[in-house]
C-alpha cells in the first residue's frame, strides 16, 4: 500500500570522470591549486558520492596549506599508491624475490595492513587484466598517465601471469584473513 503512494527514484553513483570535473570546478571557483592525479584519488574513494568528494576535497586542503596535491590526499586518505603495485609486479616478473620481499617490508613500515595490501594487489592485477587490451583501457577509473602504465605492464606480464597470480592473492587473502 506504502509503495503505490510513493515515487522512487533510482540514483546512480557519478561516473569518475564527472566527479572529476566538478571538483575541478569548485577548486577553480575556490582559486586551489590542485594536481589532476588527486582529484581522480578522490573521485575513486567517494565511490560516486559528490558529497563525499566536497568532504575529502576540503579536509586535504586544510590540511595541505590550501593546495592539493597527489601526495596529500595519499596520506589523508591513508591509500597506497599505484608506484608499489608496479615496482612489486616488476620485480616479480623478472623473478626478482629480495627485491619483492624489500617492497613488502617498505609498505608494511609504511603503517598499512597486509590484508589491505592483498586487496589493492588483486586490484592491480585485475586491472592489469582489464589494460591487456587497448580497446578495454577506458574501463579503468584512472588517469590517462596511469592506464598507460598498466598497458605497458599488462603487454610484459600476459594473461598467464596475471590469471595465476590473481589465483595466489586471492587464497592468500582467504588464508590471512582467517588466520
Amino acid at each position: 500500500t506504502i509503495l503505490s503512494r510513493c515515487q522512487i527514484f533510482d540514483f546512480q553513483p557519478i561516473k569518475p570522470e564527472v566527479m572529476v570535473q566538478q571538483l575541478k570546478k569548485v577548486a577553480e571557483a575556490e582559486q586551489i591549486p590542485y594536481e589532476e592525479e588527486a582529484l581522480h584519488i578522490i573521485s575513486q574513494k567517494s565511490e560516486g558520492a559528490l558529497r563525499d568528494a566536497l568532504s575529502m576535497l576540503d579536509v586535504i586542503v586544510s590540511f595541505g596549506a590550501g593546495r592539493l596535491t597527489y601526495a596529500a590526499t595519499l596520506e589523508t586518505l591513508h591509500i597506497l599508491d599505484h608506484s608499489y603495485y608496479f615496482r612489486l609486479v616488476d620485480a616479480l616478473l623478472g623473478g626478482n624475490i629480495q627485491a619483492s620481499l624489500l617492497i613488502y617490508d617498505e609498505i608494511i613500515q609504511s603503517g598499512f595492513d597486509g590484508f589491505y595490501f592483498l586487496e589493492g594487489l588483486v586490484g592491480h592485477l585485475r586491472n592489469l587484466l582489464v589494460a591487456q587490451d587497448a580497446i578495454t583501457l577506458p574501463l579503468l577509473e584512472v588517469p590517462p598517465s596511469i592506464q598507460e602504465k598498466y598497458y605497458l605492464q599488462a603487454q610484459q606480464a600476459g594473461a598467464h601471469f596475471l590469471l595465476e597470480g590473481l589465483q595466489l592473492v586471492n587464497q592468500c587473502a582467504i588464508q590471512y584473513k582467517e588466520s
